[in-house]
Parts: structure tokens; sequence; C-alpha cells
């Protein structure tokens, strides 16, 4: 993500929202990861999501799961991000060429963990927000939807809830 904005509120909590529009592309999760149940010690059994991919993989001479999970890997080594093409953005993804899905602004809500757990030390220790998200992810269409989210939230809040914890 690229950056974002909150309004805090009078209970502490933090009403969050994206700067820029959040994008994914569908092909990032090509092959999904289930664990037997109650078997800790087992390989956990992969299964295809993108149902495109047999028959690519079928053109290519290979094994449907293989080609997953090397278009999933290629996504998170490369950082599923938006192409540039001529310094501009576009919709397909930088790391296969597929359209990517507009899911909008995301907004959510962040607290302050009221333990102090090794990952808040740590994010103290290095000058890092201790704040944690405890609510969301929603979507909004517009920056100004999202934002509008978010102020209201802050107006909405009961005076009991303006009291510090």
């Amino acid at each position: 993500m690229s950056g974002y904005w909150y309004i805090e509120g009078a209970d502490g909590r933090h009403y969050c929202y994206a700067k820029e529009p959040t994008y994914v592309c569908p092909m990032a999760d090509a092959v999904e990861y289930d664990r037997p149940e109650g078997s800790e010690d087992r390989e956990p059994t992969a299964r295809l999501t993108v149902p495109a991919i047999t028959p690519a993989a079928e053109r290519l001479a290979m094994d449907p799961l293989l080609l997953a999970k090397l278009i999933r890997s290629a996504h998170q080594r490369h950082g599923a991000g938006r192409a540039r093409v001529d310094g501009r953005l576009t919709d397909t993804c930088a790391a296969c060429g597929h359209k990517m899905v507009r899911h909008g602004f995301r907004y959510w809500i962040e607290a302050k963990p009221r333990t102090a757990d090794p990952r808040t030390r740590i994010a103290q220790r290095l000058g890092f927000s201790e704040y944690q998200q405890v609510e969301g992810s929603w979507y909004a269409r517009t920056k100004r939807d999202a934002q509008t989210w978010a102020r209201g939230r802050v107006r909405a809040l009961p005076p009991s809830a303006a009291a510090p914890r």
C-alpha cells in the first residue's frame, strides 16, 4: 500500500483510509493451500482456484498445479503491483500482465493494543506506530466516500466512548 490517512477519534482509535485505490490481480492466488483438520505435521494440500490455468498448463505440457505455484510465487516475489506504461499506471498486473480488479479505496479501524506484546515493543523501539488493525477492511468506490466514513465515525461516537481506556 502506498500510504494512508487517519482521523483520530475521541476514543483513541484511528479511522483510516487509503490514499490510492486497491487493485488485486486475480492470478495472484492461483493456488490455495488447505491443511487437514487436526494434523499439523502433515503437508497441506494444494488446489487450483483459477480454472483457466488447466488449459494453459496443457498447452505448455506441464502440471497445472505446478504452473499455479509458479504464478503465485512470481506474484509474491515481484509484488503484484500495477504496471507502468510510458510513466502512467495501468490496470494490468506488473507480474503477469493480467487485468487487475479494482476494489476501491480501502478503509479500516486501528487501535493501540491493550497489552505490550513483543510485536508492539519492537514497533515502539523502531519508531513505528503502535496501532494495529482491529476492524475492516472495507472498500469504498471513491476516496471521498472513505474519508466521509472516517469523519462520520468520529462524529458518531457517543460521549461514553470518549473516555480514555
